[in-house]
């Protein structure tokens, strides 16, 4: 008995002294990362990477390619991107880490000005690893942001139309209204616009949208889906427009008459849908008249 008892003893004191000297290293490389000795940190995560005691080697490949990168040394960077790729997320199952990797290989790519790796390496993150929300607050911004750098690939591969595609969903948003801060968002915004002159001139850009804003669709109806649980009447609105192909929505909501005071919502109406769409900066971008205008299809894109 008291054999026994000993060998647990041991081996719970190796166990704990692992995981300790695997606590404290973590802690190190970290703050070395942090402090911008990414010299030093590359030491501690390859030591933590030999150690292999808490199934995270994915995280510690992206570190020590982040690290890499950091040293612009992307060929050593790239080889710990794609070893992370290859390590199933078994702690945190949210694949952080190999996201991440495929966002920064992305980088490389670019800079290596292998835009069809890019653009693949990308789409390996939304199909293979894909965003893992608790709620949808910021969801329309994180797919916005994302679209843009497709975006940026489809036009270094001079795939204009699906540039534009990827991203006129998201281009009409009221700037208060977005969770990014706004001069991102202008920044996308112009991309945008300067994406459409690449296609056509800005006066054809402009009737191209007041044509799609004639057809704008709307619709209001009573929504019973919610009968059963309460007595309130809900009411789903509707909103949206074609352009290029693709819908842009003003609104998508149910909502509870009694929450928002009675049946006539200003908010959900189709004019205050139509006048908060007017103070969008990608609305005025194309509805104004500029004499600098037909400059914009010259200038060249910066990588995001």
């Amino acid at each position: 008995m008291k054999s026994i008892i000993t060998i647990f003893a041991i081996t719970f004191s190796l166990s704990s002294f692992g995981q300790y000297a695997d606590s404290s290293l973590h802690m190190k490389a970290f703050r070395m990362y942090q402090n911008e000795k990414f010299d030093s940190a590359i030491i501690y995560y390859n030591q933590l990477l030999n150690l292999e005691v808490d199934n995270r080697d994915d995280y510690y490949f992206m570190q020590l390619g982040k690290c890499y990168f950091e040293l612009k040394q992307f060929e050593k960077s790239k080889r710990c991107f794609l070893d992370c790729l290859t390590v199933i997320d078994t702690v945190f199952k949210n694949n952080y880490a190999q996201r991440e990797s495929c966002f920064l290989l992305s980088e490389i790519y670019q800079l290596e000005s292998n835009y069809e790796a890019s653009l693949n390496i990308l789409k390996v993150a939304e199909a293979k690893f894909p965003f893992r929300k608790i709620c949808n607050a910021g969801e329309f911004e994180r797919k916005m942001v994302l679209n843009d750098k497709f975006a940026f690939n489809f036009e270094k591969l001079n795939l204009i139309d699906s540039a534009i595609n990827y991203l006129t969903p998201y281009m009409f948003s009221n700037v208060d209204d977005l969770l990014i801060d706004s001069s991102d968002y202008l920044k996308i915004v112009n991309n945008y616009y300067r994406l459409l002159c690449k296609k056509s001139s800005p006066k054809e850009v402009k009737d191209i949208f007041e044509r799609a804003i004639i057809d704008i669709y709307y619709k209001k109806q009573v929504d019973t889906t919610n009968s059963h649980i309460t007595t309130n009447t809900w009411y789903t609105v509707e909103s949206h427009f074609s352009l290029f192909g693709k819908k842009v929505y003003l609104c998508d909501v149910t909502y509870d008459v009694n929450s928002w005071g009675g049946d006539t919502v200003d908010s959900f109406q189709l004019s205050t849908l139509l006048q908060n769409l007017k103070s969008t900066p990608t609305y005025k971008l194309i509805t104004e008249t500029k004499s600098t205008a037909h400059n914009i299809k010259n200038n060249s894109r910066k990588p995001p």
